[in-house]
């Protein structure tokens, strides 16, 4: 599962690289939508593992990340 967490965050900042490269200056909604599902995955795999803190700092990306989502969907 932790392969599957890694691919998600890099396929977000692959959304986030083509909108860029398409002209645009802001964060694309699925950039961070994918982004957070990849960090949420990574605290999954990471708790039972016993690496909490680690999993301290995934929790905090996700947090930002749906922050961030939220703001902007507005």
């Amino acid at each position: 599962m932790m392969t599957l967490a890694l691919a998600l965050v890099a396929a977000a900042w692959l959304i986030q690289l083509l909108h860029v490269w398409a002209g645009h200056r802001n964060l694309h909604a699925y950039f961070i939508l994918v982004y957070a599902l990849g960090t949420a995955l990574l605290i999954v795999e990471v708790f039972p593992l016993g690496l909490t803190s680690d999993a301290w700092f995934y929790i905090a990306s996700f947090v930002f990340a749906l922050l961030v989502f939220l703001k902007i969907r507005r």
